[in-house]
């Protein structure tokens, strides 16, 4: 599929025709744009209290009830607490190679956010259960994917010391992430699919698990500042910083960003959402953020960003 959006969308359209599902139950700490997605389709949309920092808060559910869990970061699934009366489907876009002992009846994932690619995502049934058939590539989605591939070779010729405009990339990148996942139900560039078929995802997986080790040594005690996370996870998305508060955090990353380091919010809730989230999910919201630590960095590199912010953590007295 073209997205990870498309890939639940279209499974959702796929269970509400032959596997009579009327509602899903998405967790509360999870990125916006998946619930607008499956609106479109006629299901009944529902919150479950759910997060990276805490055990689930399971609803009863039934059958045609669908329940998605996340496996936030690559840090694996939480064992649930209670058993959910409905289908289990399982989001790996933090590490979709990482869900080889899945049980749940389906698994997504998107794949540009661990691989460098334009576009796409994988649906698959751990129970063997049917697929809906792969959709067409959608001429709307074409050029949102070749927009992003266009801003991605123009970022690759700046970083190489080409004559290029940062901001008209940064501009093209925007506007065709912007753009997937809203319009038709799509296929995957066939670019992206001979470029996902020669990639090293195996020694990919082992340098993100090496890049956040680096960094996490590198930072060391001492600095007020958390690496959340399981040590020993097998392929982590990426460092996750934890600060005191949310005035700190945002501190530190505009800092980091003036050194053109650029962490990012996973994820930041709009105001309507805000009021509704859990305390917890509020707070892991406000003081943690991203910085990637996949196969573009060596550990050279991760070192080097762990001297910035423990300098930085000194100077804002952390």
């Amino acid at each position: 599929m073209g997205s990870g959006r498309d890939s639940l969308a279209l499974l959702i359209a796929y269970g509400i025709e032959h596997r009579g599902w009327k509602r899903v139950f998405l967790p509360t700490y999870y990125c916006e744009d998946v619930a607008p997605r499956l609106r479109g389709n006629g299901v009944e949309v529902l919150w479950y209290s759910a997060g990276p920092s805490r055990e689930a808060e399971v609803p009863e559910g039934s059958p045609g009830d669908v329940l998605v869990r996340v496996a936030y970061f690559g840090w694996g699934l939480a064992t649930l607490a209670e058993s959910f009366g409905g289908e289990i489907v399982e989001d790996h876009t933090h590490d979709p190679w990482g869900a080889e002992e899945s049980e749940a009846d389906y698994c997504f994932a998107s794949l540009r956010k661990t691989l460098p690619l334009p576009d796409g995502g994988i649906l698959w049934s751990p129970r063997s259960h049917s697929l809906p058939a792969t959709p067409q590539l959608d001429s709307a989605h074409t050029v949102a994917a070749m927009n992003k591939l266009a801003a991605m070779a123009l970022k690759r010729s700046y970083l190489s010391g080409g004559d290029v405009d940062k901001f008209a990339f940064r501009a093209l990148a925007v506007e065709g992430e912007a753009a997937l996942g809203r319009g038709a139900i799509s296929g995957i560039l066939p670019l992206s699919q001979i470029m996902l078929e020669a990639m090293p995802i195996n020694a990919w997986r082992r340098k993100r698990r090496e890049n956040v080790e680096a960094f996490r040594d590198a930072l060391g005690e001492g600095t007020g500042i958390e690496v959340v996370g399981p040590p020993d996870a097998e392929a982590p998305f990426a460092v996750i910083l934890r600060l005191p508060n949310r005035h700190l955090r945002d501190a530190l990353r505009t800092r980091l960003c003036n050194d053109s380091i650029y962490p990012a919010v996973l994820w930041p809730f709009d105001p309507e959402r805000r009021q509704s989230l859990p305390p917890e999910d509020l707070s892991f919201s406000d003081t943690t953020m991203a910085l990637h630590a996949d196969a573009r960095y060596g550990q050279d590199d991760m070192r080097r960003v762990a001297q910035h912010v423990r300098r930085h953590a000194t100077q804002l007295n952390l």
